[in-house]
């Protein structure tokens, strides 16, 4: 069942290639996503930062309403560089919150997938929204099976969000 699901996925995204249904612009947001990710594993947050901001500036869309997948990644890992970035001139938090409320409320994906989520939720953790945090945590783990392989993470974030509410 699994080999026809990745079958079936592969094909549709060689399809899509194919037929060029994947636009230039699309094409150079996934390339920065990579460079920024690449930046940040090596240790230049301030190029990550910037290259997950020109994806992000690159999709005609003010928010993450797109349908653009390579945008709500970029968006995504820029909420991640933020919450885990020491300085505090070049790594604002504020910022990766608003990115994460915007990223909540258009991704239908938010509260169900553990990439986004964990992430949208320590943004809410660091800027001392403890609540929301938990909420959304508690969110993730209605839908994930136990034996995935963020659960634990999970439980210990949302034992920590937790804590936080006096």
């Amino acid at each position: 069942m699994y080999k026809i699901v990745i079958i079936a996925l592969f094909s549709s995204l060689l399809g899509a290639c194919a037929t060029n249904q994947v636009s230039n612009t699309e094409k150079e947001m996934y390339q920065l996503n990579i460079d920024g990710y690449n930046a940040g594993k090596s240790g230049n947050i301030e190029l990550s930062i910037k290259k997950y901001k020109k994806c992000i500036g690159l999709d005609p869309v003010a928010s993450a309403i797109t349908n653009n997948r390579a945008r709500r990644w970029c968006q995504n890992n820029l909420i991640a560089v933020i919450n885990n970035c020491n300085d505090p001139i070049l790594c604002e938090k504020s910022e990766s919150l608003r990115l994460a409320k915007d990223l909540y409320h258009y991704n239908e994906l938010a509260y169900k997938d553990d990439h986004y989520a964990i992430n949208i939720a320590e943004s809410h953790y660091i800027n001392r929204e403890y609540v929301k945090a938990v909420e959304i945590m508690e969110k993730l783990l209605e839908n994930m099976n136990s034996s995935h392989k963020s659960y634990q993470l999970c439980q210990e974030k949302l034992s920590l969000y937790r804590s936080a509410i006096k």
